[in-house]
């Protein structure tokens, strides 16, 4: 089973993904006319309106979604792309970013538009604008399923093994007392998860951020040399030859493309699920958001990750994973570049971990009404953490990309078969202003 499932990833969903993502990507980026350049000013005047009334305003609602996707991608996944693409796939992660943003916009546009309401508040995904059910039910079943695999086992093992390792605490100490308390942060549904995340996301990406330039100011003279080896190894001209050349191309596009859908998510259908409950005016405005999370998700954060990486990756490419990120960091901030490390990826993990819960639940709600298999759900996920723990990363890496790229296939269909109402509202929108 376990060889079936390595051989459908390895030659079926993983040249797949990147492949359907840069072409539908293109398609949807062309056809709305670089929306994120040509509207520029129009996008960064909605990203600062308050012309909200309701209780769930549009930042509060993109730091959920961005709770889902900041995560261990955004640091080790940086790392893992680098490691197994070289330092072209950061160059290929930049392009799968920009033409992700318009991917997002679109999801989102469609599950404003079509979510539903329960008791004064909004809820929708991309369930509600597949307009086949059984797409609808095979996309819900997988989201559940990537919420145990990307939102819960893999944050609980990169949090164990990190807290671990810095602080020399049990695991099973750390998944009893991640478990509780990521219950007492779900337990209550959307309004105590977002009231959590609306702090924790802009403290700690702010913190990442500067720790991140540190480095990569103390280390400046590198920055042109590093740059040019990331397009160079990104182009790599030997690839019109064939042989190793054009393999290292595919591999650097590959795990570029690949590692940017598990950081920022776009395609895959979970962030519209967040977004749908914000209480916007207009569905374009909320759209403008998710332009906004890949960007710091994305072409901000794992940027950062990347350049401290490929500063000092001559001497450490030996390194990978964690072990790696924590030798680049250590070149400024010598031994205690491993704790502090280990605080953001605890605090990304868990809140990820909180992302997430929120789009297995919707996913949940949208398969059944009852409200004891929701709340079922809910502690189901949040003791998971205990034995995810015990899971091999190897494994995890593997069924995330078969479950995301299974959702992306679906949600992307469904995007290009309405992309001419997400263009029509868009007109119609910019003619109102």
């Amino acid at each position: 089973m376990r060889w079936i499932i390595t051989h459908v990833n390895e030659f079926f969903i993983a040249p797949l993904i990147p492949a359907v993502l840069m072409i539908c990507g293109f398609y949807i980026t062309a056809r709305l006319r670089f929306l994120y350049v040509t509207k520029f000013r129009y996008l960064i005047k909605a990203l600062f309106s308050k012309n909200q009334k309701g209780k769930v305003s549009s930042f509060r609602a993109v730091t959920v979604a961005l709770a889902g996707t900041l995560g261990v991608g955004n640091i080790i996944g940086v790392a893992s792309a680098i490691c197994s693409g070289g330092p072209g796939a950061v160059f290929w992660m930049w392009v799968g970013a920009f033409l992700s943003m318009m991917i997002k916009y679109c999801e989102i546009v469609l599950a404003v538009k079509y979510r539903r309401t329960d008791s004064g508040r909004f809820f929708g995904g991309a369930m509600y604008y597949i307009k086949n059910r059984s797409a609808a039910v095979i996309f819900a079943l997988l989201c559940v399923g990537a919420s145990f695999l990307l939102g819960n086992f893999m944050q609980m093992r990169a949090l164990t093994d990190t807290v671990h390792a810095a602080f020399g605490i049990s695991p099973i100490l750390i998944g009893i007392t991640v478990s509780l308390l990521l219950y007492l942060c779900i337990c209550k549904g959307f309004e105590r998860l977002s009231n959590i995340t609306v702090v924790i996301i802009p403290f700690v990406c702010i913190a990442y951020i500067l720790f991140s330039i540190y480095v990569i100011i103390e280390n400046l003279c590198y920055l042109p040399s590093m740059i040019f080896q990331i397009i160079k190894s990104a182009f790599c001209f030997k690839a019109v030859c064939g042989g190793a050349g054009g393999y290292s191309v595919l591999q650097a596009i590959r795990f570029g493309i690949s590692r940017g859908l598990v950081t920022n998510e776009s395609g895959c259908g979970t962030a519209p699920m967040a977004h749908a409950e914000a209480d916007v005016r207009h569905p374009v405005e909320q759209g403008f958001w998710g332009i906004f999370e890949v960007f710091a998700d994305t072409i901000l954060l794992c940027t950062l990750s990347a350049f401290v990486i490929l500063i000092s990756f001559d001497k450490f490419s030996s390194l990978e994973g964690m072990e790696l990120v924590i030798a680049a960091y250590s070149v400024s901030f010598g031994k205690a570049a491993g704790i502090i490390l280990s605080v953001f990826i605890t605090v990304f993990a868990f809140s990820t971990l909180i992302g997430w819960s929120h789009y297995g639940k919707t996913s949940i709600a949208y398969l059944t009404d009852s409200k004891k298999i929701q709340k079922l759900y809910t502690i189901l996920y949040s003791f998971c953490c205990i034995p995810a723990i015990y899971v091999t990363s190897d494994a995890l890496w593997t069924l995330t990309d078969i479950t995301l790229g299974l959702m992306t296939l679906i949600n992307m269909f469904w995007i290009i078969k309405r992309f001419d109402e997400v263009r029509k509202m868009t007109d119609e929108y910019f003619i109102s202003l």
